[in-house]
């Protein structure tokens, strides 16, 4: 009798003993603390949404959630984002879409043709984010970076922008002889033509050839301004997205790997949180745009607004822009076609 009773003794506490190691361990895995480095292309003063979203992550999580945010470049240059993703050496960053035109052509390039009509910026990402859940080969781009998009935000609307005012810019001619910043490769034919250099330089790179007379200029957002620092060099523009031109699209990415690792419930507290504050991106672009505007304003700047007349004359020598660029996604991804003909369908229902 003592045997059998001894032999359950030994039971019990066998068992008592893997619930307590099991239990320590299940409570270690809740209690992880899960960090990421986060990369933001911009300086902070530019970025207080993202700031603020990573705050509150950090907090809801319970301290299981910690982002080291590194500003400015400061972790990985613009161009090695992608592959910083990829390799796991970067955990969580700004994608700004349009400087990856060759890794991922449908969602850098189709919707941000030049002058597709978008008028709105977070209509605008609404329209973006409609074509990403319509067409799995723009995922797929995501995908083979080894990235998941947390969440899309808009730049505001493009404008021609240079250092001298000594004359208004109103026709692409009257570019003759200037050499313009621009990384936009539909923008080559219209430089051509215009009898102007287009130069495609690394943002960082702008201010010193502003200051060194190496460019007259650059055509992209006024935010670009402030997040380049490149505010009091500026004093001349053509306002050339504002007719409903074009603008260009940014997303927040984190490594695949790490993303899946995650916990269930912090993978949806990363996710809902991005789906409910991306807009907030957006805002900060337009912001900053709106203190350039304003600042200029005041410095007695030029602003050179376009008749409708001029602004077809832009629109003229981008014409075939569209149709070169569709015919060249289009040899490795052949739904380009389709993805540009659902983007003209919802512009033109939304833009009514």
């Amino acid at each position: 009798m003592s045997k059998k009773f001894t032999c359950l003794i030994l039971a019990v506490s066998l068992i008592a003993a893997v619930f307590t190691v099991g239990g320590s361990n299940a409570f270690a895995a809740a209690n992880q603390v899960h960090s990421f480095n986060v990369n933001l292309t911009s300086p902070e003063p530019a970025m207080p949404s993202y700031v603020r979203i990573f705050k509150e992550l950090e907090q809801e999580s319970g301290g299981r959630l910690k982002f080291d945010v590194f500003f400015a470049n400061s972790l990985v240059a613009i161009t090695d984002i992608p592959r910083g993703i990829h390799a796991g050496t970067v955990d969580i960053s700004i994608l700004p879409t349009n400087n990856f035109t060759s890794q991922m052509p449908l969602n850098s390039r189709i919707l941000q043709f030049p002058f597709m009509g978008l008028q709105d910026s977070h209509k605008s990402v609404t329209i973006l984010t409609r074509l990403q859940q319509e067409f799995p080969e723009m995922q797929k781009e995501f995908d083979d970076l080894n990235m998941v998009n947390l969440g899309n935000w808009a730049f505001p609307p493009y404008h021609l922008q240079l250092v001298k005012k000594d004359k208004e810019i109103r026709l692409p001619s009257d570019m003759r002889g200037m050499k313009i910043m621009s990384n936009k490769i539909e923008f080559q034919d219209l430089f051509a033509a215009a009898g102007a250099a287009q130069v495609q330089l690394p943002p960082p790179e702008v201010y010193t050839s502003l200051e060194k007379n190496v460019i007259d200029g650059f055509i992209n957002n006024f935010a670009f301004q402030i997040m380049f620092g490149l505010t009091e060099l500026v004093n001349a523009y053509t306002e050339l997205g504002a007719y409903g031109g074009w603008l260009d699209f940014g997303c927040t990415v984190i490594n695949k790997a790490r993303y899946q690792a995650l916990p269930a419930d912090l993978r949806d507290l990363i996710t809902k949180k991005f789906a409910e504050k991306s807009y907030m991106m957006t805002d900060d672009q337009l912001n900053l745009a709106k203190r350039v505007y304003d600042a200029a304003t005041q410095r007695g700047s030029l602003f050179v607004k376009l008749t409708d007349a001029e602004l077809g004359e832009w629109k003229k020598l981008t014409a075939n822009a569209h149709e070169k660029g569709l015919a060249e996604i289009s040899r490795n991804k052949p739904v380009a076609r389709a993805v540009y003909k659902r983007a003209q369908e919802l512009i033109a229902e939304t833009f009514k």
